[in-house]
């Protein structure tokens, strides 16, 4: 393939926790923001998740993960 795409995974649930463990943060995410970019989401096309890598980030071993995509 021309190019990769690299699409990180969590549950719902992990996320929410992630954001609402935030603390000092620049980023304005809140869970409901959260949410509206998960309802705007569009889906990839057929050609787009030919070249699709996943990573589930909930994984212990993630970036070992993606680097071995790499290599």
């Amino acid at each position: 393939a021309p190019f990769q795409i690299i699409t990180f995974q969590a549950s719902d649930r992990e996320l929410c926790r992630r954001i609402k463990q935030r603390q000092n943060d620049a980023s304005e995410a809140t869970v409901d923001v959260l949410h509206r970019q998960q309802q705007s989401a569009q889906p990839l096309s057929e050609q787009e998740q030919s070249c699709v890598i996943t990573i589930d980030t909930e994984n212990g071993n993630a970036l070992e993960t993606l680097l071995d995509n790499f290599q």
